[in-house]
This record gives structure tokens, sequence and C-alpha cells, in this order.
């Protein structure tokens, strides 16, 4: 099986990872229980970027860092399962994440 992960590269987040609970959160042990990697879906518009597609009744989600909307998420797809009106916003088209340019 073909790996497109870098040892390295993952083996430094988890040090910067420790680091960081050792500087913001002393008292805790910085040295992991274990380890999980996920892959993210980065959208066109932003790699934090969220949108919800729907094709014949059925609802796709994109994004990144979902489980950190879950909850808001979650109650937008039932609705919408259930015949309510999918939120503006939730739609591909408002390219939800989109990093705004000051002016």
């Amino acid at each position: 099986m073909t790996s497109f992960v870098d040892p390295a590269q993952l083996a430094a987040l988890a040090d910067r990872a420790g680091d960081y609970v050792r500087r913001a959160l002393p008292g805790l042990d910085p040295e992991p229980v274990d380890y999980r990697h996920c892959w993210v879906t980065d959208l066109p518009w932003s790699e934090d970027g969220v949108a919800i597609w729907e094709a014949d009744g059925i609802y796709f989600i994109a994004g990144h860092n979902l489980f950190k909307q879950a909850p808001g998420l979650g109650q937008a797809l039932a609705q919408a399962v259930l015949g309510a009106e999918l939120a503006v916003e939730l739609r591909p088209e408002s390219t939800l994440g989109r990093p705004v340019l000051s002016a």
C-alpha cells in the first residue's frame, strides 16, 4: 500500500502539539496516548470551507474540521431531510469559509 503521508511531517506535527500542551496547558501530560490521522477535504474556495450539496433528496457535506460544527450541521441536515429548506449559507454557492479580504 502506498502512502501519501510524509512520516517526518507527521512526527514534527506531533512534536509541535506536545510543545503547545507543555506551554498552554501546564499540568497535563503532553505525551499522546495514541495518534489519529484523518483525511480532510479542502474545498476550492478555502481550506476551511464547508458546504452541503443535494441531489435527488440525498445530502452530501464536505469541508475541513467538520467535527467542530457537528451539532449545527447535524441539525441543519436533519431539518433538510425532514423537508425544511437548507440554510442559504450552507449551500455551495455561498462559499462558506472563504477568507474575507479587508479593505
